[in-house]
């Protein structure tokens, strides 16, 4: 909160730099706290007032329009807001923030000592320094996510396109990856305790960082299952501790799968608890490489919540082991992983 304290007002709409750094640095201290497992319902009603206070009363009043007097005011939806309203300017802006138009005179007089002016700011902090550099976000997962909030590419960290389609040549020193160097697991590992990004000495933070920093990539393959002239691309995870196979009914709905019987099944889960359930039954083919079919049988039930902490690309960059091998399972953009 002091950091944010001592921010600057800013008195013009139009000033969209020091509306941006105010913007990023409130989403470091945001991320700096959920990373401690606080929930937003305990500092959004003290923030709220201080972001207000900061910005110009023209883009209060644009936010306020965004809810309705009732309204509780979350202070995700507030940033929500206001990084809408500054993408928006900063679209409009961007064709004029290097446009020198100097007379011909103009140039002759100044080409001797002319250098371009440029802030070096840091993408992840908005602070003056390379972004590499940044002392303030060191955990590469938050770093993902600021890039990926900010549709930043992975590569080379500029707006407007994905890693996947960087035409930039660039590739990472320290790993020779198709990443930045502020992106490198070997530069910057992942550590049990990454307690630095925040200052409040909170004891629960080496239990709950090694919970997020420890991501493991589970085995999941994007496959193609057919059910007569239905044909759907889904997501498969092998669970080598299953007796049987399982479907989402989002899946067998879209696949028209009909009822062949329905098993009342003993499901057991972790702790050893187990629960009684009766499934139904289906059928359906999944297609090999060889463009053969395997039919399978299985129970409609919710399998699992989305899969987090996929980064299938990033570890293919950064082990040795993983490289030339073409896998089965891509997440371009870091998202969370449905499985069918």
């Amino acid at each position: 909160m002091k950091s944010l304290l001592s921010l600057e007002r800013v008195q013009s709409i139009n000033n969209i730099s020091l509306l941006r750094r105010i913007h990023d640095n409130i989403e470091v201290q945001i991320r700096s706290l959920e990373n401690l497992g606080i929930d937003s319902t305990m500092y959004g009603p003290l923030l709220i007032p201080i972001i207000m206070q900061k910005i110009p009363e023209e883009l209060n009043l644009i936010i306020a329009r965004n809810f309705d007097s009732c309204d509780y005011w979350d202070i995700k939806y507030v940033l929500k807001s206001l990084k809408a309203e500054l993408q928006a300017r900063e679209k409009a802006h961007s064709g004029r923030e290097c446009n020198f138009d100097l007379s011909t005179a103009e140039v002759l007089h100044s080409s001797a000592s002319f250098k371009p002016q440029y802030e070096l700011k840091c993408i992840f902090c908005s602070k003056s320094h390379k972004s590499e550099s940044c002392k303030t976000v060191t955990n590469i997962n938050s770093r993902r996510n600021i890039l990926r909030d900010k549709r930043r590419c992975f590569n080379c960290l500029k707006l407007g396109h994905m890693s996947k389609d960087c035409r930039s040549r660039i590739s990472c020193y320290e790993c020779s990856g198709k990443h930045h160097v502020s992106m490198c697991f070997k530069k910057f590992p992942l550590h049990i305790d990454d307690s630095k990004e925040s200052n409040n000495k909170l004891t629960s933070v080496a239990t709950t960082e090694a919970l997020k920093s420890k991501n493991v990539l589970l085995q999941t393959a994007m496959v193609t299952v057919k059910n007569k002239d239905k044909t759907l691309r889904c997501r498969l995870l092998f669970d080598s501790c299953s007796q049987l196979s399982y479907i989402s009914p989002s899946l067998r709905k879209k696949l028209f799968l009909p009822t062949l019987g329905r098993k009342q099944l003993n499901i057991k889960t972790f702790g050893n608890q187990s629960q009684t359930q009766t499934l139904e039954m289906v059928k359906l083919s999944i297609l090999t490489l060889k463009n053969s079919l395997i039919p399978i049988t299985c129970f409609v039930k919710p399998i699992c919540a989305p899969l987090s902490g996929q980064y299938i690309e990033e570890a293919v960059d950064s082990f040795e082991h993983l490289k030339g091998i073409n896998l089965a399972d891509s997440n371009v953009d870091c998202k969370s992983l449905e499985v069918d």
